[in-house]
């Protein structure tokens, strides 16, 4: 479970519920280059993630981008009308602390970069309208809640994650290009290439003979 941070694009007026439901609308319903042109911020987000957070790795779908901080496992998914920050329920103590204040002020950061409105869906409350403290008292409540239900189905192993967040659930992504060598996914198993196959079969000839 996480801690989630919602953006969406408020018009002046409209309660949060609708205006979820108009952007999930508007993603069903938009061109395709409205959508990449929404996306343009993101170098932007890149550059100010690693300044707030420090190293994150980069992937690249179709009309989707996403961050993940590889520390606190903070990931952000972002389709350009919309997006999202999720934080595990997983730290406690001085570390939910700094958890939580990276999250707020990422949070801060892509409302400036991106023109949408963040909305802390737990406390129902835009971010605008709450300080960093109650941004992480919230998350300190949602932590208790998380581990009060994980208590209630029993034991968990060790070693089993939490389930996954939302944003993780919408669809594999590929690493950016020249995002780092912690960005890139792992890599396949490959044959041998044709220069391989080429050495083999001239080492398997008889001496004198030609590879025709």
């Amino acid at each position: 479970m996480s801690h989630q941070v919602v953006f969406l694009p408020h018009i002046l007026g409209q309660t949060w519920a609708q205006a979820l439901a108009a952007a999930r609308t508007a993603a069903r319903e938009e061109d395709p280059r409205i959508v990449a042109a929404r996306l343009e911020p993101w170098p932007d987000l890149v550059l100010h993630a690693a300044q707030i957070l420090g190293q994150v790795e980069e992937y690249r779908g179709h009309g989707q981008r996403e961050l993940v901080h590889p520390v606190t496992r903070l990931r952000f998914t972002f389709f350009g009308e919309d997006g999202v920050i999720a934080l595990p329920y997983w730290y406690d103590g001085p570390v939910a602390r700094m958890a939580a204040t990276m999250a707020f002020r990422f949070a801060r950061a892509v409302e400036d970069d991106t023109g949408l409105a963040a909305y802390d869906p737990q406390q129902r409350t835009p971010l605008a309208e709450m300080g960093l403290e109650k941004f992480i008292a919230g998350y300190l409540r949602g932590r208790e809640g998380a581990l009060d239900q994980a208590q209630a189905r029993g034991p968990v192993r060790v070693g089993q994650a939490l389930p996954t967040s939302r944003s993780a659930m919408r669809r594999e992504l590929g690493a950016a290009p020249g995002t780092g060598s912690a960005a890139r996914p792992r890599p396949k198993e490959l044959g041998p290439t044709a220069a391989e196959i080429a050495n083999r079969r001239a080492r398997s000839l008889p001496k004198g003979r030609s590879g025709r």
